[in-house]
């Protein structure tokens, strides 16, 4: 996992990459409204979040949007390998 985030901040996403986790972030949005308990989840965490009630006609949009940029400077903003904490459970 550290690999993967040291990657993260050192290169960036890859066109691929990124449209694949779009449409897989896109895809995933229908299925968590499948069920009344998915519904009132996505509510409850709208409502938590301060998300506004106009949240899941935007999220798609909000999705198609985000750029490699945003990415890189999301990951140079909250990504700091002098900070790691690694936390580990069960046998080794």
């Amino acid at each position: 996992m550290l690999e993967e985030i040291n990657r993260l901040i050192l290169e960036p996403v890859s066109h691929e990459e990124l449209d694949d986790n779009k449409s897989n972030a896109l895809g995933s949005v229908p299925i968590q409204l499948e069920t009344n308990s998915g519904i009132a989840a996505t509510l409850s965490s709208m409502e938590l979040h301060g998300l506004g009630m106009n949240y899941l006609q935007n999220l798609p949009k909000q999705i198609k949007d985000i750029s490699k940029q945003d990415i890189q400077s999301a990951a140079d903003r909250l990504l700091d390998p002098d900070t790691y904490i690694v936390a580990s459970a069960g046998p080794q």
